[in-house]
């Protein structure tokens, strides 16, 4: 096993993820990816939005300021990430995407040949999961290589 990606969204399981991610990394001498995916444009939130509201730029503009909160949000949440791994002795690559978390997880998985995906079981959860579905269950189901759900 040479390459980790470890999806990462801030939650409390995610910080597990990052723990066991590492003593994974470091016993089998791994690459570690880190991702956080941005749920904007491609998830139902967005269609909701766009459909309820239509196109003005009122709303356009609401939904620009959102996602670029979002992106700094995760870029910020990444680069803390790799201190921890730093820290640990252990280089770490980040990286944000856009669009819909599982589709985007294994995608990127599968795209950059990783041997593992490891993610915590929930996210940040309340009405998010209940309009997009659990991540890590999708991601257990669309992913074409092993994926470990830490609790």
């Amino acid at each position: 096993m040479k390459k980790i990606l470890l999806a990462m969204d801030g939650s409390e399981n995610s910080f597990k993820a990052v723990d066991e991610a590492a003593k994974l990394a470091k016993a089998l001498k791994a690459d570690i990816t880190v991702l956080s995916v941005i749920p904007v444009e491609t998830s139902p939130l967005y269609a909701y939005d766009r459909a309820s509201y239509g196109e003005s730029s009122e709303q356009v503009g609401m939904l620009v300021n959102m996602s670029e909160k979002m992106e700094k949000e995760a870029k910020e949440l990444l680069q803390k990430v790799e201190e921890i791994f730093l820290k640990k002795g252990i280089n770490a690559k980040a990286t944000v995407s856009k669009g819909h978390p599982a589709d985007n997880i294994c995608k990127y998985a599968e795209d950059g040949g990783f041997d593992l995906i490891v993610m915590g079981r929930k996210g940040l959860g309340g009405l998010k999961r209940f309009l997009l579905g659990s991540v890590s269950s999708s991601v257990a189901q669309c992913a074409k290589t092993s994926v470990l759900i830490v609790k």
